[in-house]
């Protein structure tokens, strides 16, 4: 469906004016019974492009639909929230509250994180956002997503709403956390005294104490830093895991002494020792990584899997991701994340290309390995290595390939030809290519819908046609004429 709409979408934009309505109401009908959301995404972008004052017209009304379902709704308010003339509008939809919290809620999301706003449209932004976050008996989702508006839109008055939520003693604590939270880094001296006095006082509630941990840390104020140690020792995993990344952006190196005993306390939370590993990292450097062996080595696999974004963070090239990929025993989810990892290594291609040929492997594992190969060896600047070649086209010849598999290998097979330099001659990676896929084409042992995949990748590649796999241009040497793998 991608595929067609984006031929569509070029063909509209060459047409007559009444053709191109037409489209547009075509896209219109198809956009609903879409069978996933970035397809219907898809549509969404393709309406915009054909026909932007229209197809704001389509979208709006598609929003009035109440039968639509609240996704489709969120993913339209997405669109319009890249098309500046189509701000006002959704202001003045927040000022009419014609539609649910949720879908107010993200409208609320989508002002606030356009920049820039010309003056007269931030004034408006503001004062709704200000009505919205000052409501005593408001939706409390949508209050929250107001306040933390008003964080985002620079302006004093938006400041001084956020102050009067933060220090109002009837307010519910989870909105003044979030006034907090919303504050924004250059806070003055005055204010970050007050806030030091709210952590100083006792048995402040949870919600509060996290957003003014959060402002002190990006406030980076030095003077909050033994407070803040104090919650990074708490019993509640929310304040202290909070505590620890305030310390990180606060950047006292002072405090690592308490941090080495608060990643080894085994009467604390796992969660929290690993957020304290980090904190070791960040603030201490590479000798801490000592301290984060037991957790990559854990039973628990969200405790490894919270462990290796740690390591990756410090160590994006470390061998570790390239064992716990190949690690047989190890959980899919961390094996996954794994080659992901891995891919972003000097010699990834290769690491992950020989993982294909892995018998032993999870079934899903080649699947996702494949398709990682083909998103990546459509971006790489330097020729694909041939052993890589080697590996997909072995891959994709083999009889025992699980047709699914197959697929993803064919595309990555057509992702590393697209990357070659196409000269007066045909570069021999490419022939290589092209003889693989006839083989598969000829070979009466391989299902059918497989060599139907092998045929359009090699008629493909011959007319130097453009394809598209799971959305994304492989090649583009021609936009009007564009093939597809289609499922079977």
């Amino acid at each position: 469906m991608i595929a067609c709409a984006n031929a569509v979408t070029q063909i509209a934009l060459r047409c007559s004016t009444d053709i191109r309505t037409h489209i547009e109401l075509t896209f219109c009908m198809a956009i609903t019974p879409a069978a996933n959301d970035e397809q219907k995404r898809h549509l969404l972008a393709c309406l915009a492009q054909v026909s932007q004052s229209r197809g704001r017209e389509h979208m709006f009304s598609m929003l009035t639909n109440r039968r639509l379902d609240l996704t489709l709704h969120w993913l339209i308010i997405d669109q319009l929230g890249r098309d500046p003339e189509a701000l006002p509008t959704l202001l003045r939809w927040l000022d009419q509250e014609n539609c649910d919290s949720f879908t107010m809620s993200k409208m609320v999301d989508v002002i606030a994180n356009h920049h820039p706003l010309n003056p007269d449209l931030l004034h408006r932004a503001v004062s709704t956002m200000r009505q919205f976050a000052e409501q005593p008996d408001g939706n409390r989702y949508l209050r929250t997503r107001a306040i933390y508006a008003l964080g985002t839109l620079y302006d004093p008055s938006a400041q001084a709403t956020l102050f009067h939520l933060l220090v109002n003693p009837n307010e519910l604590p989870a909105l003044r956390g979030a006034a907090a939270d919303a504050l924004p880094s250059n806070l003055g001296v005055e204010m970050c005294r007050w806030l030091r006095s709210v952590l100083s006082r006792q048995r402040q509630p949870p919600e509060l104490v996290v957003g003014v941990l959060h402002a002190l840390g990006r406030a980076h104020d030095r003077d909050a830093a033994p407070l803040i140690l104090r919650y990074a020792q708490s019993d509640q995993a929310t304040v202290a895991t909070a505590a620890l990344h305030a310390l990180i952006e606060v950047g006292d190196t002072s405090m690592l002494p308490t941090l080495v005993a608060i990643s080894q306390q085994h009467t604390s939370e796992q969660h929290v020792r690993v957020q304290a590993v980090r904190a070791l990292l960040h603030l201490g450097g590479a000798e801490y990584l000592i301290f984060l062996r037991s957790y990559l080595e854990s039973s628990e696999p969200s405790l490894q899997l919270q462990a290796m974004e740690v390591l990756h963070t410090y160590q994006p090239h470390s061998e570790r991701f390239a064992q716990i990929a190949t690690q047989a025993d190890a959980p899919l989810a961390l094996r996954l994340r794994a080659t992901e990892l891995v891919l972003e290594q000097p010699d990834g291609l290769t690491l992950l290309s020989q993982m294909l040929l892995d018998p032993t492997s999870d079934p899903q594992l080649p699947v996702s390995t494949a398709s990682l190969l083909a998103k990546a060896t459509r971006t790489v600047a330097s020729p694909v290595p041939s052993d890589v070649i080697d590996s997909l086209t072995r891959c994709a010849l083999e009889s025992t390939t699980a047709p699914w598999l197959r697929r993803h290998t064919i595309a990555a097979l057509l992702a590393c030809a697209a990357g070659m330099d196409r000269g007066p001659t045909v570069h021999p990676a490419i022939r290589s290519i092209q003889t693989s896929l006839g083989r598969l084409i000829e070979a009466a042992e391989h299902d059918e819908a497989s060599r139907l995949w092998a045929m359009q990748a090699l008629l493909s590649m011959v007319t130097y046609q453009p394809i598209l796999h799971d959305g994304d241009h492989i090649a583009a040497p021609q936009e009007e004429a564009i093939m597809v793998i289609d499922e079977p």
